[in-house]
């Protein structure tokens, strides 16, 4: 399993038709910080994911992911990281995404399924002795935003795989 970081002119001006190149060469001054912690990390994380999830990764597989400005979104396929000022919490959501595409199991509910991506992002970072607990607490208060009826779940991850609780509903 690999990752190819991409900057892309024409992916950022989809988001924000007054997108220039300019505009590109500031972002990828902006993201160093968050660039230098990728680069020290991503093998650990692509080990630990499905360490955690239960699940491997398709073989062979490049994972393009691309960076958009702050008019963007972060979403899995294609794998895209919005720009956020917090280097720690650009981190959390990518390791959010990246087991969004590890997982080959679809939980129906919405604010569990996010909920659960934020989790395996806890239990990566712990593994790699950051602490990501402002992160965690800023996501979580818009999954409560989003959803009046949040309930919020708590799998040990260090006791069993994802894969295992979500076998068992």
């Amino acid at each position: 399993m690999k990752t190819q970081l991409k900057y892309s002119w024409i992916y950022n001006n989809q988001f924000d038709k007054e997108f220039s190149y300019k505009d590109l060469a500031i972002l990828m001054t902006k993201t160093r910080q968050f660039i230098t912690l990728f680069d020290k990390n991503i093998n650990k994380i692509l080990e630990l994911i499905p360490k955690f999830t239960g699940y491997k990764w398709p073989e062979n597989d490049l994972i393009k992911f691309y960076i958009v400005n702050e008019k963007g979104h972060s979403f899995s396929d294609p794998l895209t990281l919005k720009y956020y000022e917090n280097n720690k919490l650009m981190f959390v959501i990518l390791i959010h995404e990246l087991a969004h595409y590890n997982i080959n199991y679809f939980i129906k509910d919405s604010s569990e399924r996010e909920q659960v991506m934020d989790l395996i992002a806890y239990y990566v970072c712990k593994e790699l002795k950051i602490d990501i607990k402002k992160e965690l607490e800023f996501l979580e208060s818009i999954r409560k935003k989003q959803n009046k009826n949040f309930k919020k779940i708590n799998f040990d991850l260090e006791k069993n795989n994802l894969r295992y609780y979500l076998e068992r509903k």
